[in-house]
């Protein structure tokens, strides 16, 4: 009995579908067989990647949305520091312009050195106490400031390794393709049928595939 090397078969049987005669393809065309022989391969993306890819995207979409609102932020507190440290500044002056008339009129009472510091004192309290909430409003606008300008520098930083990640992503990316394999099950399915009619019990054998045939068919209508 003749004998063939595995791995020569293997070649032989991958060679043969692509290599079909034309009437045979014709024979094959009013089956549906005619476009594929499992070799046939459509490009698709890796689940993987694209699950990758989507996460970063998405990612990448909120940072710059975080990194807007964040200057948005900043830029209203850089504003209302301003308003306030010019409030700040107006009303100091007006204060002081106050009190220095109020020195020049205790020195024209001539008042004991003792009551004229207490008296100075007192007034000089009133207004730092005046003062003290437009300063700690213009410091809390700072603060604001720096912290709103912190958040988009990170959010920028952010966005710069979440680009390095997809242009890593796109170099490592393979291509992936989809086999058609249906032809292929059908055509096996027909070549064993054909082997078995030289067996004493090709009746049977050939009742069998075509069960099998059938089989296959019904799984790829459903699919």
């Amino acid at each position: 009995m003749p004998t063939i090397d595995t791995v020569e078969l293997a070649q032989t049987y991958i060679h043969r579908w692509p290599a079909q005669e034309n009437v045979i393809k014709d024979y094959l065309r009013p089956l549906g067989l005619d476009t594929n022989h499992g070799f046939a391969k459509t490009a698709v993306e890796s689940s993987e990647v694209t699950k990758r890819r989507t996460h970063l995207e998405q990612r990448l979409a909120r940072l710059k949305q975080w990194a807007q609102s964040a200057s948005k932020r900043g830029d209203a507190a850089s504003c209302r520091r301003e308003r306030l440290r010019t409030a700040y500044k107006t009303r100091s002056k007006e204060l002081y312009q106050e009190l220095w008339k109020y020195q020049c009129a205790l020195e024209a009472q001539d008042l004991p050195e003792y009551v004229f510091r207490q008296k100075m004192k007192e007034r000089k309290a009133e207004i730092d106490a005046e003062l003290e909430p437009l300063g700690s409003k213009e410091w809390e606008a700072y603060r604001q400031c720096n912290k709103e300008f912190e958040k988009q520098e990170r959010y920028c930083r952010e966005q710069r390794e979440v680009l390095r990640a997809l242009e890593d992503l796109k170099e490592q990316e393979r291509t992936m393709y989809e086999l058609d394999s249906r032809k292929d099950h059908a055509m096996t399915v027909l070549k064993v049928a054909l082997a078995n009619l030289d067996r004493p019990d090709a009746g049977s054998a050939l009742h069998s595939c075509r069960k099998t045939a059938t089989i296959h068919f019904a799984a790829e209508v459903r699919t």
